[in-house]
């Protein structure tokens, strides 16, 4: 009997330190599955950032070019608008020029007719004395 349960006892330690040496391995094994795990959430976890970014930026240039594109029409209008009351003053200013020419030019056509007259009116005067 005693020698039975030294056999038993003996191959209960080698049963127990099996399982020991089987538990260590899965531990470790555990271990590496765990942090290749985490490390696949922390790389997709930074790719799905860089993608939301992405996104993020994308949509912010949509909005501002959508609003430079607005601000660009709302600067072509007034500018239209300017150039339009701008040609308008420019062609009254061209009007009152040539209406003023004409006047200059009527008066002194009569300066020049007055003047005329005086000189014949003096040259005949001179030619009776």
């Amino acid at each position: 009997f005693q020698s039975y349960k030294r056999r038993t006892s003996s191959s209960n330690n080698k049963i127990q330190k099996a399982f020991q040496s089987y538990k260590r391995r899965t531990s470790s094994s555990n271990n590496k599955v765990q942090k290749e795990l985490q490390s696949y959430k922390r790389r997709t976890s930074s790719s799905n950032n860089k993608v939301q970014q992405n996104k993020r930026r994308q949509s912010y240039k949509r909005r501002t070019s959508s609003s430079n594109n607005k601000v660009q029409k709302a600067l072509q209008k007034a500018l239209q608008s300017y150039k339009r009351r701008t040609s308008s003053s420019n062609n009254k200013i061209q009007k009152e020029l040539q209406s003023y020419k004409r006047r200059i030019s009527s008066s002194n056509n009569k300066v020049q007719k007055v003047f005329q007259s005086c000189k014949r009116r003096t040259s005949s005067s001179n030619n009776r004395l």
